[in-house]
Formats: C-alpha cells, structure tokens, sequence
C-alpha cells in the first residue's frame, strides 16, 4: 500500500493549514485610509513632499474645540477610526512583501513564457539546495507531475488567494491518476510579487519548510501563474517513488 509522506506527511496537513490561513481574505481598509497593493495607508498627504507611511497609521487627530465662551456649546471633532490589521503574510515563511503589484515589478508575464522560466528558477533553486545538503543527485522533472502543479498554480492565480484545495480533487490522488506510483510526497504553496528566488530563499528559512526543500531523492513540478492583480502563485509538488 502507497502511503503519503512519511518525511512529509507530519507536516503537509499543518502546512497546508498555514498556507491558506489567513490568506484567504482581502485586505478591507478602514475610513482613512486607502489601499495600496497589500498595505492600508494615510489617505492625510501630509506637508507637501511627505511621502504616506506604509504602516497605516491615521493622521494625527486634530484637537477638540473648546467649549464657546458665553457657556454655548461648542463642536468636537470625533477621533478617527483605529488602523486597520496588518496584511496576514503571503504564506508560512519568515517575511512578507509588501511590494504592490501592478505598477511595481510584479509577477512573471503567462504570455510570453517568462513565468515558465520562473518555474525553472524555483526548480533550480531547491536543486542547489538540496545538492549543498549532501544529496548524491539532483532532484528529477516529471512532465505528469509538473502538469498538476500548474493547474493548481493557475487555478490559485484565477482566485488570487493561496489555496490547497483544488477543483480536480485531491492534489496527491491526482498524481496517483496520472500514473506515478509514490511512497512520499509532499506540497509548498506561495505567492511573490518578487521573484522566484524570494520564493526558495524564504522557504528554505523557514525551520519547518526547509528540511522539506532540502531533501534528498525527490521528482518535483513546479507550476508558477500571475494573477490579474500581478500576484504570481507558486505550486510545488514534491514526491519520492
């Protein structure tokens, strides 16, 4: 009997879990302030050539009125709502880019192939690692595999949200139906607005993600999608036979 991951298995449900928690909900800014990217800002300019913080914290509140002299009343300003939360962060690593998309670099453009030279990139990326730790061989590429990570990345990037769910069903029986036989396998989702090196370098930082990068033996897909926002989704699908 095919079991699921025994270096993974520990792992992936809780990972999955940190993948998508949080993840899942938009950003909704407060009276105040506006969005930009991922970040709530001041919608107060301030003095002429002050740039707005990215901190979302409200302009300072300007003081009360006092009570008119002849004993009349007189009018309060009410203090501004509180900043709203800060962005969850983009998946279980150790940082979280607030570089905004669209206007700023982005991620790879579907069109012209570039994100598939992304997906070199991470694959290369987990290589290097994995032959710096030791292992006698490189990890493998399988074009079944890869097919599913895809699917999974553009699907992400079709919702733009991380998600471990998928609507073909569940990612590792959708391996076993493409006819790759495991006895370990393994998942890692994330988004960057960056680069595909953003993606392995916070992975391989991060002390529960890295033994999971590093390991030895595997056959990996690597799917990669932008999303209209300019958010690019990562799937990586990692199996030993």
């Amino acid at each position: 009997m095919m079991t699921k991951p025994l270096f993974f298995s520990a792992l992936v449900a809780g990972l999955l879990a940190l993948f998508t928690t949080g993840c899942t909900q938009e950003v909704i800014c407060g009276p105040g302030t506006y969005k930009v990217g991922d970040v709530c800002l001041s919608d107060d300019p301030g003095p002429a050539g002050d740039t707005p913080s990215d901190t979302g914290t409200p302009p300072a509140t300007p003081p009360s009125t006092p009570p008119a002299a002849d004993g009349g009343s007189g009018s309060t300003t009410p203090p501004p709502p509180p900043p709203p939360p800060p962005p969850p962060p983009a998946d279980a690593g150790s940082t979280w880019g607030t570089t905004p998309g669209g206007g700023g670099s982005g991620g790879c453009d579907d069109s012209t192939g570039e994100c598939d030279t992304w997906a070199r990139a991470v694959f290369d990326g987990m290589a290097a690692r994995q032959m710096a730790a030791g292992c006698s061989r490189p990890p493998a590429i399988d074009l079944r595999v890869t097919a599913i990570a895809e699917r999974h990345a553009s699907y992400q990037a079709s919702i733009d949200r991380l998600d471990s769910s998928s609507p073909d069903g569940d990612l590792f029986a959708q391996v076993e139906a493409a006819g790759v036989r495991y006895m370990e396998a393994g998942a890692l989702f994330a988004m960057t607005r960056t680069s595909p090196e953003d993606v392995v370098d916070r992975w391989a930082s991060d002390p529960d993600m890295g033994p999971m990068v590093r390991a030895c033996g595997q056959i990996i897909g690597v799917g990669v999608a932008t999303s209209a926002t300019g958010a690019a989704y990562v799937t990586v699908l990692m199996v030993k036979l």
